[in-house]
């Protein structure tokens, strides 16, 4: 080798960060969230908010992201919300089974359709709160979680 040639290589280690490894090229950037839901319908939409803050938490019109999906038949989704900030969050999400873009409740206030909460938060007597259901990223970047059926 020339020393030209030498002198390209180590440039190029350094400016690229070293030789090409065989890891798999796909892999999650620190400001992606993947959530795996379960235990979904075959029909309806879903309805996924990401809050940021207290104060509206669980109301799909007040999340810092939200996003809908059909569901087509399969019982588990794997979803991902890209360029999301480092920080505290907490997930409100419910199946729109009626397709009326809302969660509906029976009298007392209990959720008819399903839905769920981050951390698997299972409600006893009034719906789970913010901190009840927060976690943070990048140090929990992928979710697994379990749709309660009523």
């Amino acid at each position: 080798m020339t020393q030209v040639t030498l002198w390209f290589l180590l440039w190029f280690l350094l400016a690229f960060g070293g030789l090409p490894t065989t890891e798999s090229p796909v892999q999650q950037r620190p400001d992606e969230l993947e959530i795996t839901l379960t235990e979904v319908r075959h029909e309806g939409m879903l309805m996924i908010g990401v809050y940021r803050e207290r104060e509206g938490f669980t109301k799909i019109n007040k999340a810092y992201r939200q996003m809908s999906y059909k569901a087509n038949g399969e019982s588990t989704v794997s979803l991902t919300f890209d360029r999301l900030e480092k920080g505290t969050y907490a997930i409100a999400l419910f199946q729109d089974l009626n397709n009326n873009g809302k969660l509906d409740k029976n009298f007392f206030g209990i959720p008819t359709e399903p839905y769920a909460f981050s951390n698997n938060v299972k409600p006893r007597f009034s719906a789970p709160t913010y901190d009840d259901c927060k976690f943070s990223l990048p140090m929990q970047s992928k979710l697994q979680i379990r749709i309660l059926n009523p």
